[in-house]
Protein backbone atom coordinates (compact mmCIF):
# COMPACT_ATOMS: atom_id res chain seq x y z
CA UNK A 1 0.00 0.00 0.00
CA UNK A 2 2.53 2.17 0.58
CA UNK A 3 3.74 2.35 -3.37
CA UNK A 4 -0.18 3.61 -4.19
CA UNK A 5 0.07 7.26 -4.25
CA UNK A 6 -2.97 8.63 -2.26
CA UNK A 7 -3.98 10.79 -5.27
CA UNK A 8 -5.12 7.16 -7.02
CA UNK A 9 -7.24 6.02 -4.65
CA UNK A 10 -11.14 5.75 -4.67
CA UNK A 11 -13.01 4.82 -2.16
CA UNK A 12 -16.35 2.67 -2.33
CA UNK A 13 -19.14 3.04 0.29
CA UNK A 14 -22.89 1.87 0.66
CA UNK A 15 -25.46 3.83 2.79
CA UNK A 16 -29.28 3.12 2.89
CA UNK A 17 -32.29 5.11 4.24
CA UNK A 18 -35.89 4.79 4.32
CA UNK A 19 -37.59 7.56 3.02
CA UNK A 20 -40.57 7.78 5.85
CA UNK A 21 -37.73 7.93 8.26
CA UNK A 22 -39.28 10.19 11.05
CA UNK A 23 -37.98 11.25 14.93
CA UNK A 24 -39.26 9.89 17.54
CA UNK A 25 -38.76 12.62 19.58
CA UNK A 26 -40.23 16.44 19.13
CA UNK A 27 -39.07 20.03 20.45
CA UNK A 28 -41.18 22.46 21.32
CA UNK A 29 -41.29 25.75 23.04
CA UNK A 30 -41.91 26.09 26.42
CA UNK A 31 -46.04 25.70 27.32
CA UNK A 32 -46.17 24.55 23.60
CA UNK A 33 -47.29 20.94 21.75
CA UNK A 34 -45.31 19.75 19.19
CA UNK A 35 -47.42 19.36 15.76
CA UNK A 36 -45.49 17.67 13.56
CA UNK A 37 -47.15 15.36 11.32
CA UNK A 38 -46.35 11.92 10.48
CA UNK A 39 -46.49 9.88 7.53
CA UNK A 40 -49.12 7.59 7.36
CA UNK A 41 -48.13 4.55 4.63
CA UNK A 42 -43.77 2.92 5.24
CA UNK A 43 -41.26 4.05 3.05
CA UNK A 44 -39.09 2.70 0.11
CA UNK A 45 -36.15 1.84 1.12
CA UNK A 46 -32.88 3.47 -1.04
CA UNK A 47 -29.45 2.39 -1.08
CA UNK A 48 -27.00 4.60 -2.69
CA UNK A 49 -23.20 3.58 -3.58
CA UNK A 50 -20.34 6.43 -4.53
CA UNK A 51 -17.18 6.07 -5.13
CA UNK A 52 -15.40 8.98 -4.04
CA UNK A 53 -11.48 10.11 -4.88
CA UNK A 54 -9.41 12.65 -2.87
CA UNK A 55 -10.76 15.58 -5.12
CA UNK A 56 -14.02 14.53 -6.01
CA UNK A 57 -16.88 12.41 -6.17
CA UNK A 58 -16.04 9.44 -9.16
CA UNK A 59 -19.53 7.84 -9.73
CA UNK A 60 -23.14 7.83 -7.47
CA UNK A 61 -25.54 5.60 -7.83
CA UNK A 62 -29.09 4.59 -6.02
CA UNK A 63 -30.64 1.92 -5.82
Amino acid sequence: MREIEASKLIFIDESGVNLALLRLYARALIAQRDRERKPQKRGRNISIISAISLEKVVALVNI
